[in-house]
């Protein structure tokens, strides 16, 4: 098993979900957690959690402060894999607006080389 973490700070610019572009700046804690065994198997998963500000490019809109969350899983073998991942965010803005942001993804192959993907973000 290995086990990974710490805490960072990273600047950024993107897309701040439900708003539009944005200088980002993200403080934030990660653990990562990977088990292999000796058939080929491999499960790993992660947590992120911490402080998001969003100052948008178009100074018209209002900066957003608040908190973020992430989370990934995979689980694989030699014959098929699946992951899933998780990101929501809930920030308030200079202008007393709030923002709610969740997405969900994940994919799956099966033995025989069927793949299912989705992906389903969603503003609140």
């Amino acid at each position: 098993m290995v086990v990974i973490g710490g805490s960072v700070t990273l600047p950024f610019v993107t897309l701040f979900p439900c708003v539009g572009d944005a200088t980002i700046t993200i403080t934030f804690n990660a653990v990562v957690h990977i088990n292999t065994d000796d058939r080929g198997g491999i499960h790993a998963t992660f947590t992120t959690t911490g402080e998001v500000v969003a100052g948008p490019v178009d100074a018209a809109l209002p900066t957003y402060t608040g908190h973020f969350m992430m989370w990934g899983g995979f689980n694989g073998n030699l014959k098929n894999a699946a992951g899933t991942f998780t990101f929501v965010v809930i920030a308030s803005g200079s202008d007393g607006s709030t923002v709610k942001f969740q997405l969900v993804q994940h994919f799956s192959v099966s033995a025989s080389g069927v793949v299912l993907m989705f992906e389903k973000p969603r503003c609140f």
